[in-house]
């Protein structure tokens, strides 16, 4: 599998920066990354953080 360009630690930074509220166009401008590049990291994040959850879940 291909390597990341980004560390987990950059990539939760983007995301929280988006969650703050800057637009996804000044992000990606700032990383060097397309639009499409950006909601599919987004999307990846996302099954993560269910995952981690649904398996706290189970363990309590």
């Amino acid at each position: 599998m291909k390597k990341s360009r980004f560390t987990e630690t950059q990539i939760v930074a983007m995301l929280q920066q988006y969650d703050s509220g800057m637009k996804v166009t000044d992000i990606r401008r700032d990383k060097g990354i397309t639009t499409a590049t950006f909601y599919r990291v987004e999307k990846i994040m996302a099954k993560v953080l269910l995952l981690s959850f649904s398996i706290t879940l189970v363990q309590r």
